[in-house]
């Protein structure tokens, strides 16, 4: 999961499904492979996807996270370009 630095789940040292109820997550295109994986993910815990938003790769969502426009889920993402993504 990847979540602004700002949010209520940044400080979490795991997120389950539970704790994705009611969460509107930015998710990706229609044909990419995880997409139906997060789209189960968000059946089974509750969570919706953001209307009027679909990233085209990883690295769309990522930096619209970066730029505190909402929350995704993604495959784990290398520490370093995210910790150095966030501090901009």
């Amino acid at each position: 999961m990847a979540v602004p630095g700002n949010h209520a789940l940044a400080s979490a040292k795991s997120v389950g499904p539970g704790a994705l109820a009611d969460q509107s997550l930015m998710l990706l295109e229609e044909g990419h492979c995880l997409r139906e994986q997060a789209l189960e993910l968000c059946r089974l815990s509750g969570a919706v996807e953001r209307s009027g938003f679909r990233g085209t790769s990883l690295e769309t969502l990522r930096q619209m996270v970066v730029a505190g426009v909402g929350i995704t889920l993604c495959r784990p993402l290398p520490a370093m370009p995210v910790r150095a993504a966030s501090t901009r």
